[in-house]
């Protein structure tokens, strides 16, 4: 559920900030849209339709409904009602058709004055030289928006997000200033409070803003991004980019005094650039770059632009203000290649390419086509094994391109296992370049942070992997740079557990715990509570399940974390809650832990201990444990921006301070101030004597780390972890610098024969 509370105003040095608050499944956010003081009478402080359309696509992915102690406009609240959330939900997989609860108000008289972005891009640009001096003055433009919802945060992080924002500010006041049109700079914190792939959700962010000044707006056009209107559809909205539906979203987010335009979905955006590139203020300031504050050159955008101009047959060098021009005069093959594979991966992908206009016009050029013979497409076949080498241009060119020789070649080799075999190959590429893409960037991070040459970083990483079989994980999480080898030694790193939980934990069986249902009913005696699978579920079982009930919680089975996990209040309507559960994906609904009140004090969330075991054969060996902790969340994972602590296994008492997931160290809670350290578990030998009582119901499955809440009648057991219990954890709350894996070695020596 998600409640949107009447927005309000708030000024500071000479800024207006509109604040919509606002509660998601009972988690509070503030989401704020700032402008010049000026501005404020424009606000749309008196009802919720920015926040609304801000919200949507967030809230039919997650199956929130929506509901408000305020009011949305009448014809955008009947336009989401009973045409786009029925529209969508249709056509898609993960887009649930949610219920909006919201008091419908009259149209707002606004200043009627028109608007457009003013990004410094094509769209943005053919947007504003048609509107500058429009034949009927009533579609010229008044005013000139910069928004900060989204792209800025997509794009240009490795570069410097206020820095790349700083520039694009300024060159567009300078932009403004030589139409001589007023330019509205505004800023808000909706993609930090609530991220959402931009690409996917572009539409909403971008209409947030411009309904959060509603009141000034008669007009507003917003560009097409890119895609005219031969790209309109809506089967799997809900993975394809919002731009393809503008035409549908944007006429049910208008009304009878506020229309938004999908401008410049008539002509593809090789055309836009016919009509603009050689004017002013295209060669002063257009920035189409997805990397810097500058146009690179390099990023797919750049490199398209350069293409697209150089098929107009320009001076490029007219062009050198905004572009490097001579690399690319000097490197024009790379360019050819970067087309051709961008051409072929979309047609696979998306069964077309944006880039699709450019690239046909290219085939029409001789240099084009000398560079296309020399690629694999037109080669004679050669052997099944020479022809294996070359997976990613042949997996996407047999299923999408099917012509001239590709396709007899697909007849001729590929009625064999091979074609599913590229399949594979393709998946572990990508996941490999994308684990790649994360790990370089999170050692360039951490040697910022540590104020360490990131050559001398890559290199000690480098040299432990082969010496303690870590993971860049490992290192970072375990601050290995501030470590001496024996220190590095004692520490568990995931090489070696995988082959410690693989020796000991059969694949198998694992399964038992991954699977909720299956887990909950193994261990029915231990888990102390109802639980029912929602697979198959009627409301008359629901209904006779949450019978007596205060609450009950929804966990997926699939998901880890604490993501979609629910609460749900068994007094409310019966048939909401039985809908809200069907529309998520498969899960188990449980009865709702009341801790003790000792472990409420610290945080409402249900604080659960970890208690890593091994099953000797004959007995349980308790390892190790600690005390998870939530932060202003009702889960208290560790990667969920919880807290942990460790335990002092013969007297139940914390014996450490803290750490949270960014190695801060905290003496007490960071909310609730209760002191941790020394602190005595509830319950703590109730606690060892269960995990005791069930270690053994799943023989084969011999290094578990049990999750077991404490109420006030004891303690249960939450879940149980096979897979890599998180070692992690279980070391970061020591203080000693010192790592498990010498008690793991013992148990190796004694227990592997």
């Amino acid at each position: 559920m998600i409640f949107l509370h009447k927005p309000y105003i708030k000024k500071k040095d000479k800024k207006a900030r509109l604040i919509f608050d606002l509660e998601i499944n009972n988690e509070k956010k503030s989401v704020w849209y700032e402008v010049e003081e000026e501005y404020e009478k424009y606000l749309c402080d008196d009802r919720v339709d920015p926040i609304l359309v801000g919200m949507l696509s967030y809230a039919m992915r997650n199956g929130h409904d929506i509901k408000s102690d305020s009011y949305a406009t009448d014809e955008i609240l009947y336009q989401i009602q009973e045409t786009l959330i029925p529209v969508l939900s249709q056509h898609a997989k993960s887009l649930k058709n949610i219920n909006v609860d919201i008091k419908p108000k009259k149209p707002i008289q606004s200043a009627g004055k028109v608007g457009t972005g003013c990004s410094g891009g094509v769209d943005s640009l053919y947007a504003i030289t048609r509107h500058i001096n429009y034949s009927n003055p009533d579609f010229n433009i008044d005013y000139l928006c910069i928004n900060n919802v989204g792209s800025f945060n997509e794009c240009y992080e490795e570069a410097g997000i206020d820095k790349v924002r700083k520039e694009r500010i300024k060159k567009s006041k300078q932009l403004a200033k030589d139409i001589n049109i007023p330019l509205i700079v505004t800023d808000s914190n909706f993609y930090q409070e609530i991220p959402q792939n931009h690409l996917l959700t572009c539409t909403y962010s971008s209409v947030f803003a411009i309904l959060c000044l509603e009141k000034l707006w008669g007009k507003y056009y917003y560009g097409s991004v890119g895609l005219d209107y031969t790209h309109f559809h809506i089967q799997d909205n809900d993975s394809s980019p919002a731009s393809h539906y503008d035409l549908l979203s944007l006429d049910c987010f208008s009304y009878n005094g506020l229309k938004i335009y999908s401008d410049g979905g008539g002509i593809n955006r090789f055309d836009k650039l016919k009509k603009i590139y050689q004017t002013n203020l295209y060669k002063k300031y257009v920035h189409v770059c997805t990397a810097r504050e500058y146009n690179c050159g390099k990023c797919p955008k750049c490199r398209r632009e350069l293409l697209s101009l150089y098929l107009l047959n320009v001076n490029l060098d007219d062009y050198k203000n905004v572009f490097d021009v001579k690399y690319f005069k000097d490197h024009l093959e790379e360019y050819f290649q970067w087309i051709y594979d961008d051409h072929i991966y979309y047609l696979y992908h998306n069964g077309h390419s944006t880039n699709e206009n450019v690239y046909n016009k290219l085939l029409e050029r001789p240099e084009f086509q000398e560079f296309l013979a020399k690629q694999p497409l037109n080669a004679e076949p050669k052997t099944r094994e020479e022809l294996e080498k070359d997976v990613d241009w042949l997996y996407a060119e047999l299923e999408n391109i099917k012509r001239s020789r590709v396709y007899r070649l697909t007849n001729k080799v590929y009625k064999t296992k091979l074609y599913n075999n590229l399949k594979k190959v393709r998946v572990k590429r990508q996941q490999k370049k994308n684990e790649e893409q994360m790990f370089e960037k999170m050692i360039k991070d951490y040697a910022e942070e540590a104020n360490i040459p990131l050559n001398e970083l890559k290199k000690d990483i480098k040299q432990c992997k082969k010496k303690f079989n870590i993971s860049v994980e490992d290192y970072i999480d375990f601050d290995f740079d501030k470590l001496n080898d024996t220190q590095r030694s004692t520490y568990l790193t995931n090489g070696y557990m995988e082959n410690f939980v693989k020796k000991f934990n059969d694949a198998k069986d694992l399964q038992k715990f991954k699977n909720k249902v299956e887990f909950d009913t193994i261990f029915k005696d231990y888990i102390k509570r109802d639980f029912c699978s929602t697979k198959d579920l009627t409301l008359k079982q629901l209904q006779k399940f949450i019978q007596d009930k205060d609450k009950i919680v929804y966990k997926p089975l699939d998901l880890a974390l604490g993501e979609g996990f629910t609460i749900f209040d068994c007094h409310n309507d019966i048939k909401a809650i039985y809908k809200e559960i069907k529309e998520k994906r498969d899960g188990i609904i449980e009865d709702y832990i009341v801790q003790h009140p000792d472990l409420e004090k610290i945080s409402p969330s249900v604080n659960t201990l970890r208690i890593v075991i091994f099953n000797t054969g004959k007995e349980c060996k308790i390892l190790t444990a600690c005390l998870r902790m939530g932060v202003n969340k009702m889960v208290d994972n560790f990667c969920a921006g919880g807290i942990a602590a460790g335990i002092d296994l013969k007297t139940g008492k914390i014996n450490t301070t803290a750490i949270d997931k960014k190695k801060h160290r905290y003496k007490e809670h960071p909310v609730s101030k209760v002191k941790l350290v020394g602190f005595k578990i509830p319950y703590w030998k109730e606690s060892i004597d269960l995990v005791k009582k069930c270690y053994n119901l799943i023989p084969t499955v011999r290094y578990i780390g049990f999750d077991v809440a404490i109420t006030k009648d004891g303690p249960i057991i939450v879940e149980g972890n096979a897979s890599l219990p998180d070692y992690m954890i279980m070391q970061s709350v020591s203080e000693e610098k010192r790592g498990l894996k010498p008690e793991l070695d013992k148990i190796l020596e004694k227990y592997s024969k």
